[in-house]
């Protein structure tokens, strides 16, 4: 392989779908070799990825603020927009995004399924997650057995929910 293992990933779990991820220019690890295995991603990064590994067009040229919490000149401001207007992911009800409070594993199985054009397979009822949480555990996406509804999801779990979703898509 052309790419270098991260140093915290050799006996991780997610090893594989985190190096599947660098090999489709993906993943990206810390300045000093590590990929924060067992770190919490943010909303803004599983965005990032999701929007990548979808091959969702994001326009490079957003000036406009879509939240007052989005600032237009960070990183993450086309992403979070481009995500907002295609209706893969809202904010909260007091009109911020919150960008780098991490992300619920059910919030990135939201963002996935309607990031990889998933979501309109589901009738969203009174329980919204209940229909997300069959499909991601009836297609071995992201066991329901192993999150509760406030679990946040690390930034190797994630890896490997989008890698399933790749999967799932093809």
């Amino acid at each position: 392989s052309v790419f270098a293992w991260f140093t915290d990933t050799e006996y991780s779990w997610y090893k594989d779908s985190i190096l599947s991820l660098q090999a489709q220019w993906l993943a990206n690890g810390y300045g000093d070799g590590r990929y924060g295995v067992e770190n919490n991603i943010t909303r803004a990064e599983v965005l990032k990825l999701l929007l990548w590994a979808s091959h969702t067009t994001i326009s490079a040229t957003r000036t406009e603020k879509c939240f007052p919490d989005v600032d237009p000149n960070l990183w993450y401001h086309s992403y979070i927009c481009a995500a907002h207007e295609l209706g893969i992911a809202n904010g909260f009800a007091d009109g911020k995004f919150k960008p780098n409070d991490p992300v619920t594993t059910l919030e990135a199985i939201t963002f996935g399924a309607k990031a990889f054009g998933i979501m309109d397979k589901f009738w969203l009822g009174e329980k919204w997650y209940e229909p997300l949480q069959k499909f991601a555990d009836e297609n071995a996406i992201i066991p329901t057995h192993s999150y509760t509804l406030d679990t946040q999801i690390s930034r190797g779990k994630s890896a490997d929910l989008i890698i399933r979703l790749q999967e799932y898509n093809r």
